[in-house]
């Protein structure tokens, strides 16, 4: 049995924001059910396609009567608020990531829903869960992944993570704004330093590998975002496939990301970033005696920066 106070859930639409002692009691269990599933079966993959659709069956399940209620006193918003819970949960294990993609959840639906969540959050929660500070960051409501979305809210009273989705970083309603981001990435995190240079030293580490694996996830993710007209979200991955490929030795990768960038950044409009570290790519692999490779990402800068200027694309003056 979880603790009385434990049972407030800080989500603007479920009923009376508080959890049922079942409820609590049920998702506790589940969190733990999947942990172990995952744990002891971590290379079987039918296992934990069915750890995850027992612990999403679990987390929303809801009474024949319960559900009328919602739908018709409640616009169905504890359904919604139950099921987003599950599938961000779900998102924040690499094997979750691997099942929501294929019963076609992921990136989209986990990423609505990630912002869904955030969006209900209640302001004070969403204070302390964005804005940490250091007389509540023993209260663990913030984490740092290894893999996927790195920044993981934890959701109060229940044991559920919040991956932070490239949708939440964007313009839509309930986004991250500028003053939480520069608190949650500047402030002072574990240890003295803050999640962007946390971050950064992480990313300084990869292999080659790991950048490839990390560029093509993000390519494929852009791509996906792209067919679905979220051009923004979009943009964002693509410049962070681009910044994994310009680690690699050969820019095969890199090319072919800026020929998918002549399709979204004069959408979007600002591609100086881009522009900044295609530059630094070849000037690099010019040193490197390998010229050309250095020529052959010129050329589709230059391309890239043609179609820019003519569809009015902002490109700002570099150093």
């Amino acid at each position: 049995m979880l603790p009385a106070h434990s049972l407030s859930l800080p989500l603007q639409g479920y009923p009376s924001r508080q959890l049922s002692e079942a409820r609590a009691d049920a998702i506790h269990d589940s969190v733990r059910a999947l942990e172990d599933t995952l744990s002891d079966e971590a290379d079987n993959a039918v296992a934990s396609r069915v750890a995850f659709e027992r612990f999403r069956r679990s987390v929303t399940q809801m009474g024949p009567w319960d559900r009328i209620k919602d739908v018709f006193t409640n616009g169905a918003r504890k359904r919604s608020i139950l099921e987003a819970l599950a599938r961000c949960h779900i998102g924040s294990y690499m094997q979750g990531r691997q099942y929501l993609s294929e019963v076609g959840e992921y990136p989209l639906k986990a990423g609505e829903s990630s912002l869904y969540l955030l969006r209900h959050l209640t302001p004070d929660a969403r204070s302390r869960m964005l804005m940490p500070t250091p007389d509540n960051l023993s209260c663990e409501r913030l984490t740092l992944a290894e893999s996927g979305p790195p920044i993981h809210l934890r959701v109060p009273a229940v044991d559920l993570r919040l991956p932070l989705m490239a949708d939440c970083f964007g313009d839509g309603d309930g986004a991250i704004t500028p003053y939480e981001h520069q608190w949650l990435m500047h402030q002072a995190f574990m240890g003295g330093r803050s999640i962007s240079q946390i971050l950064s030293d992480r990313h300084e580490r990869l292999s080659l590998a790991e950048y490839e694996t990390l560029g093509l996830a993000c390519e494929t993710d852009a791509q996906i975002y792209q067919r679905d007209r979220q051009f923004k979200v979009a943009s964002r991955l693509l410049q962070s496939a681009i910044e994994a490929f310009v680690r690699l030795p050969t820019p095969d990768h890199l090319i072919r990301c800026l020929g998918h960038a002549q399709e979204i950044f004069p959408i979007t409009g600002d591609a100086a970033a881009v522009i900044k570290v295609c530059r630094w790519y070849a000037e690099d692999r010019e040193i490197a005696g390998r010229h050309h490779d250095a020529q052959r990402v010129r050329r589709e800068v230059a391309e890239f920066e043609r179609v820019m200027n003519m569809f009015n694309g902002t490109i700002v003056a570099l150093d």
